[in-house]
């Protein structure tokens, strides 16, 4: 090889280290996409988009709902399955703190650590509306009856008793706050 010859990458011998390389690194673009190249089973490079968080997407967390901790790595697995409530909610991206059963507080968790909670029992049970599609999404409604086989709860808005929805359980969440405290009921 002479001096100023370009060495060939190739292998796993640095392969992939050079900015902007052909293997995982990711290159801004002014589009605010994170730009990777892979190479595919060709050995051809193939960029791949992937969009980042956006920030301006409002959570769905709000004070008093319980949630379950779906994280398996937070704090090393300790409170994952657990049930835990909202506290507060410290951004629209989705930071809060919980409060497990025993009592703890836990203040780094993110939105996407956690699922909503269906309560088992439907008499004198609360949820808020979860769905952000919804035009009802942050409303209170009590449950009239579920449907487990199909993932399904028909509810009772408290703001409006003349209005009732059939949502799926993934777009509600069981409310443990004060409900006499709320405007609505």
């Amino acid at each position: 090889m002479k001096y100023g010859e370009e060495i060939p990458r190739s292998g796993h011998q640095g392969a992939g280290r050079d900015r902007g390389g052909a293997e995982g690194n990711p290159q801004k673009h002014p589009d605010n996409k994170t730009h990777h190249k892979r190479r595919n089973e060709n050995n051809s490079v193939k960029s791949v988009k992937r969009s980042r968080p956006d920030a301006t997407r409002r959570t769905w967390l709000q004070p008093h709902l319980r949630v379950r901790m779906v994280d398996n790595k937070y704090r090393r697995g300790k409170y994952f399955r657990e049930k835990l409530v909202v506290l507060d909610v410290l951004d629209i991206g989705g930071r809060c703190v919980c409060k497990s059963q025993q009592g703890t507080i836990l203040d780094d968790v993110r939105e996407e650590m956690l699922e909503t909670v269906v309560p088992k029992s439907v008499c004198d049970t609360y949820v808020l509306i979860t769905s952000r599609g919804s035009k009802h999404a942050g409303q209170l409604a009590r449950i009239l009856e579920k449907d487990r086989s199909k993932c399904r709860a028909y509810l009772q808005l408290l703001a409006d008793r003349d209005v009732c929805l059939d949502l799926s359980f993934d777009d509600i969440c069981e409310y443990v706050g004060d409900v006499e405290a709320n405007s609505h009921f």
